[in-house]
């Protein structure tokens, strides 16, 4: 698996695992070819390959939010790569808050 397919995974299982904790998650993800990374606030209006190209990275990456879904669309030269799956809950919304301990 190449580079770009490894990152495309790695970001997409972060994206997946911060479930509905509340973190804000629609972002953009600008990798150089000498691997600096930049992050950048959701641009919906930018298509993906114009805010690579626009930095001037090799890689580009959107994560977005919708709803119970969690997307990931990526780009470099000439491939693309998109991702989808619902979001994962987190432990204490499928359990509700039960305390670890009571007084007596």
């Amino acid at each position: 698996m190449g580079r770009f397919a490894e990152n495309a995974a790695r970001i997409f299982e972060a994206a997946e695992s911060i479930g509905d904790a509340g973190v804000a998650t629609d972002l953009s993800i600008l990798i150089s070819e000498t691997g600096a990374i930049r992050l950048i606030a959701e641009r919906p209006e930018w298509p993906l390959a114009a805010l690579r190209a626009e930095h001037g990275a090799s890689m580009a990456y959107r994560v977005t939010r919708n709803g119970s879904e969690v997307h990931l669309e990526g780009c470099a030269d000439q491939r693309t790569c998109r991702l989808e799956a619902p979001v994962q809950a987190s432990l204490k919304s499928l359990l509700g808050f039960f305390p670890q301990y009571t007084f007596r």
